[in-house]
C-alpha cells in the first residue's frame, strides 16, 4: 500500500506553521535571543526535513527488484509490512536530490563568498577598524575578516550629525564583533535546501539588524539617538543603491527600517521564555519523527532479511 504516517509527513509540514505565526512570535524576542532562536529553529527544520526525505527515498527504493537483490532482501517479508509505494519514493528521491544540491550548493558560495570578504578586507591598506571611502552615494556597509573593516562613504557622514554617525558606527561594529555573518551565512545554505524556511530567512535578517540597533542604543547610550540615525541613514540612500556581493549588510531604503526606528521608540524588548519554549517543543517533535521513521526503516529491514 501506498501510505504515509504521520511521522513521515510531520517535519515537512512544520515549516508550513513556523512560516508566518511563527516568524511573527520570534521578532516578539529580544533580538538577540531572536537571531539564536531562528538559527536553531532553521537547522532542525531544514535538517530534519532532508533526513524525512532520505527516509521515504529509501524505503520507496525497497520496492525496486534491484535494490532486494543488491541487499539481499526477501521480497516475501517485505510484502507483509505496508511501506512507501514506488511513485511516493521516487518523488521524495528526486526532491531529496534537489535540495541536497541546493544546500552544497549554496554552502559552497557562501564559503567562497565569505573567503572573498576575508581577503578583500586583509588586503585594505591601513589598520583602523572604520574605513571612510570618499563616495558622492551614501553607503554604510561591513566586511568580516581579521581584522574585519567598517566601510562608510563621507556622503553618509555627511547626512548625519556627529552623535548620529557614532550611532551608526556602533550598529556596523554590532554586525562586525557579533560575527551576524556567519549567522547569516548559515541561514542562507538551510533555507536553500527547503524553500519554505524562506520567511525565517527574512526573519533572521530583520533580527541581525535589530541586535546591532540594540547593540548601538547600549553604545551611545540613547535609543531615540539611533533611531533617528538608521531613519536619516536609509533616507540619504539611494532608491537603487550599487549592490557589494561582499558585504554583509547594506542600509538600503526599506529593509523594515519603520519598524526597527518604532522598535527603538519603544522600551528594550523583555524576555519571552514561552516563545522559546514552543520553538523548542517544534524542534523536539521533528527530531523525534524522523528517529521514529529511521526506526520503522530498520524494521522493514529486519522483517526483509528473516528468511
Amino acid at each position: 500500500m501506498n501510505t504515509l504516517d504521520l511521522e513521515d509527513v510531520f517535519p515537512f509540514v512544520l515549516p508550513l506553521l513556523a512560516a508566518a505565526p511563527g516568524v511573527r512570535l520570534i521578532e516578539r524576542l529580544p533580538p538577540r535571543s531572536a537571531v539564536w532562536t531562528t538559527t536553531a529553529l532553521t537547522t532542525v527544520l531544514s535538517l530534519t526535513g532532508l533526513a524525512g526525505l532520505g527516509l521515504i527515498a529509501a524505503d520507496g527504493a525497497l520496492r525496486f527488484h534491484a535494490v532486494e537483490v543488491l541487499g539481499r532482501l526477501s521480497p516475501t517479508g517485505l510484502d507483509r509490512i505496508d511501506r512507501t509505494g514506488k511513485p511516493v519514493g521516487l518523488a521524495a528521491a528526486v526532491a531529496f536530490g534537489t535540495a541536497l544540491a541546493a544546500f552544497v550548493g549554496s554552502a559552497l558560495r557562501e564559503a567562497l563568498s565569505l573567503r572573498t570578504a576575508y581577503r578583500t578586507a586583509a588586503r585594505t591598506p591601513g589598520s583602523r577598524e572604520v574605513v571612510v571611502v570618499g563616495d558622492a552615494e551614501a553607503r554604510a556597509f561591513t566586511l568580516p575578516g581579521r581584522p574585519g573593516r567598517i566601510f562608510v562613504s563621507t556622503a553618509m557622514l555627511d547626512a548625519l550629525d556627529e552623535r548620529q554617525a557614532q550611532a551608526l558606527l556602533a550598529h556596523e561594529r554590532g554586525h562586525l564583533h557579533d560575527r551576524h555573518h556567519l549567522f547569516r551565512a548559515w541561514v542562507r545554505v538551510l533555507a536553500a535546501a527547503n524553500p519554505l524556511l524562506r520567511p525565517l530567512r527574512r526573519s533572521l535578517q530583520y533580527s541581525l539588524e535589530r541586535w546591532a540597533d540594540e547593540r548601538a542604543a547600549v553604545a551611545v547610550g540613547d535609543r531615540r539617538t539611533v533611531a533617528h540615525a538608521i531613519a536619516k541613514a536609509a533616507l540619504a540612500v539611494p532608491r537603487s543603491p550599487g549592490r557589494c556581493g561582499l558585504a554583509f549588510v547594506t542600509l538600503r531604503r526599506g529593509s523594515a527600517v519603520p519598524r526597527r526606528v518604532a522598535a527603538l521608540l519603544a522600551p528594550p524588548p523583555r524576555p519571552h521564555f514561552g516563545i522559546v519554549l514552543v520553538a523548542a517543543v517544534c524542534s523536539g517533535s521533528a527530531v523525534f519523527a524522523v528517529l521514529n521513521g529511521a526506526a520503522g526503516l530498520h524494521h522493514i529491514l529486519e522483517a526483509a532479511r528473516a528468511r
